[in-house]
């Protein structure tokens, strides 16, 4: 049954006789097939693995609900070229969204005859390739000769969501242009006629409002005209007036260049997601620290920062209106949290190292997910009070309720002393600017007096005025 998605697994969990669920038994199949409502039958996946009762019963099923399901057809034995599979293709002219896998050469040939068979009620197509490891190690993606001016025009009028992985098609047709979301997904490095493809597709589609691009992780991506076009000149930048929501995955070299070439409208949503492909240690080198700082400068200017550290990523977050702009790199060699922290410190706010302060500009807002270090929260601190005034703080990490717990018994051991956690000390003078703080315990605000600082701090309804003298 692990053809029906996750919410009818969950469904069938709930049943009464759940221990059956991966019986076969055409009986129970049909029970089990017939009884899904038809609000969580979204997606339906049929291949060959399953039992032949259960094949014509999820059909069925699919059948009943053309417009409410994803059909997903694919064969891990056969292709295209089985029973099961032509009974699909019979019948992919009732369904609005359809996911096809090429699994082989014989496949390439006969998609294009199959898609024929699509209805103009087809909104949705997804085209994928099951990856294939070369010699060399990289993966080789499938180039279709598909007739898409036919498939277009004549079949799928109605298409507006497209989304190819590991696919090259032959030809971009200028029918195109009424495509609103696009998906580019590839497993490995882009080569210059994929380059090429990937260019001409998305200038076809001046209704975009949805571009994803996963995959992009060539160094010399569309660095220079001579690697792209042949000529001395850089490709001209594509105008996509209506584009929305921006997602573009690979090096930081990739994200940078495509990111300058597509250059979005100021109301677009960007979320670049990079992996440190040019480093061994999970430290930015200087090539990408300048390719980082080409990207920021031609974004908006920041108002807002988060930055985050976890065990596997480091994320950085700025704001601006309606601009969303993030930036999440993956540091996959560090062997743990504390020795990425140590790097990710170092990568963040040592100018002289990497200049990547310069890229932080003015931010009055300050979200920092780097445990309780004193030394840390300095280190960050003497960086950020160089570069701008920030005004509210939220230190976040399940760390910090221990932290905040020692801060309270001090405080009630020794209040006289008023000996708070150093972190908390700190804050007015590492941030002297700062107005709000905020952590999982205590949220507040600072106040400056004669005597040192007075802190307000309210959180399950406990209120409390802390007087911080500077040492």
């Amino acid at each position: 049954m692990s053809g029906i998605n996750t919410a009818a697994e969950h469904y069938y969990d709930t049943m009464a006789n759940s221990n059956l669920r991966h019986v076969s038994h055409t009986q129970t199949v049909r029970q089990r097939l017939l009884a899904l409502p038809s609000a969580w039958a979204r997606a339906v996946d049929i291949h060959s693995g399953h039992a032949p009762e259960y094949f014509e019963l999820a059909l069925q099923r699919s059948l009943q609900h053309p417009l409410n399901v994803d059909f997903n057809i694919y064969d891990e034995d056969h292709g295209f070229n089985s029973l099961k599979m032509r009974r699909l293709f019979a019948e992919i002219g009732r369904f609005e969204r359809l996911k096809l896998q090429v699994m082989n050469e014989v496949d390439c040939r006969r998609l294009p005859s199959m898609l024929s068979q699509a209805s103009p009620l087809l909104k949705s197509l997804n085209l994928s390739s099951k990856p294939v490891l070369a010699r060399n190690g990289e993966v080789e993606h499938r180039f279709i000769d598909l007739n898409v001016n036919d498939l277009f025009a004549g079949y799928a009028p109605n298409l507006r969501a497209l989304r190819l992985e590991n696919i090259t098609l032959a030809v971009v047709s200028p029918l195109f242009r009424n495509i609103k979301s696009l998906n580019l997904s590839y497993s490995s490095t882009f080569f210059v006629d994929e380059l090429r493809f990937w260019y001409q597709m998305i200038a076809s589609m001046p209704k975009l409002e949805t571009l994803v691009l996963e995959g992009v992780t060539s160094k010399k991506f569309l660095r220079s005209g001579n690697a792209f076009f042949g000529g001395g000149v850089n490709p001209p930048t594509i105008c996509l007036p209506k584009l929305k929501n921006l997602r573009i995955c690979g090096s930081l070299a990739g994200i940078a260049n495509a990111y300058l070439l597509l250059s979005p409208p100021d109301d677009c949503t960007c979320v670049f997601e990079a992996e440190l492909t040019d480093s061994t240690d999970g430290v930015l080198t200087r090539h990408e620290a300048r390719l980082l700082g080409k990207l920021w400068d031609n974004t908006a200017e920041c108002n807002i920062l988060y930055i985050s550290y976890n065990h596997d990523e480091v994320t950085l977050l700025t704001r601006q209106g309606l601009r969303h702009t993030e930036l999440k790199t993956t540091h996959r060699s560090l062997p743990n949290w504390r020795t990425q922290a140590e790097h990710l410190i170092d990568l963040l706010f040592t100018s002289g190292k990497h200049d990547f302060c310069r890229l932080i500009r003015t931010v009055p807002t300050l979200t920092l997910n780097v445990g309780c270090d004193i030394q840390k929260v300095e280190r960050i601190g003497n960086a950020l009070s160089r570069l701008s005034p920030v005004k509210q703080l939220t230190l976040t990490e399940d760390s910090m309720v221990y932290v905040a717990d020692q801060v309270l018994k001090n405080w009630v051991a020794d209040r006289e002393a008023k000996r708070l956690n150093p972190i908390y000390m700190r804050c007015p003078i590492l941030f002297p600017e700062l107005e709000h703080l905020d952590t999982k315990i205590y949220r507040g605000r600072w106040k400056a007096t004669e005597a040192g600082y007075e802190y307000l701090e309210w959180r399950d309804g406990v209120i409390a005025l802390f007087e911080l003298s500077v040492p």
